[in-house]
């Protein structure tokens, strides 16, 4: 029986019996694409290396595929690789070209769906969905990437929602954005855009062409979904 490197080292310290069964899926971001951190993650039992498509350029992500693939091939592991959609979901826009932001808590920050053709005025955060200010009320609470980050919104001024954050955290470019009322969550508008975007479609025909091993959809609404994309990836 042919196993790969982690394998046989499991086998030979628990045996059959006692074999891990539960599968590691490791999102690769900046500070692990390295060869030497990507061959450590596989040491360390790393299954799958997902691709998150909301970040990075596909020049970067064949890089990852390239390395994890030559690991595969002449250190004997046997990682898989995953894309991952982006999905038709709220999202911050970047950072100014920084990798990160700290929000302490009272800071005030404006969101806004404005398109900025140069300067981003000082605090202000672009987001990706026009309806963002018609959607929200003031006295909703904002949370980034799920509560990561929280805000409550304080003021709307046209297209600008001005928040003042409330439990500090780390802003990454990109990170999801939700609201409450009332202690709900609030469904936008948005939910009726698709569920695979024409950037996603980009994307799949980018994992296709490398040759991914799975394509995750991200924000799925119903099974039509999935087969019509199982269906494009067929023909």
């Amino acid at each position: 029986m042919h196993v790969d490197v982690v394998t046989a080292a499991e086998l030979r310290e628990n045996g059959l019996r006692s074999s891990r069964r539960t599968k590691l899926v490791c999102t690769i971001g900046p500070r692990t694409c390295g060869l030497d951190d990507l061959e450590a993650l596989a040491a360390g039992g790393m299954n799958v290396a997902r691709l998150n498509m909301c970040h990075g350029t596909r020049e970067w992500h064949r890089t990852v595929i390239e390395r994890v693939r030559w690991l595969n091939e002449v250190k004997g592991f046997a990682v898989s690789i995953m894309m991952d959609t982006e999905g038709s979901e709220v999202h911050m826009g970047d950072l100014g070209g920084l990798t990160s932001a700290k929000a302490e808590d009272g800071d005030i920050l404006t969101f806004s769906v404005r398109a900025f053709d140069s300067h981003r005025p000082e605090c202000t955060i672009s987001v990706n969905y026009d309806g963002f200010a018609e959607d929200v009320k003031v006295g909703n609470e904002l949370l980034v990437d799920g509560g990561m980050v929280r805000f409550e919104v304080i003021d709307k001024i046209g297209p600008d929602v001005k928040c003042r954050c409330t439990d500090s955290g780390l802003l990454l470019p990109c990170a999801n954005l939700t609201f409450r009322r009332n202690g709900s969550l609030v469904q936008a508008r948005n939910a009726m855009l698709p569920t695979i975007s024409s950037k996603d479609w980009l994307d799949i025909d980018f994992g296709i062409s490398e040759g991914v091993d799975f394509i995750a959809v991200s924000f799925v609404k119903s099974a039509e979904v999935i087969k019509q994309l199982k269906s494009y990836i067929a023909a």
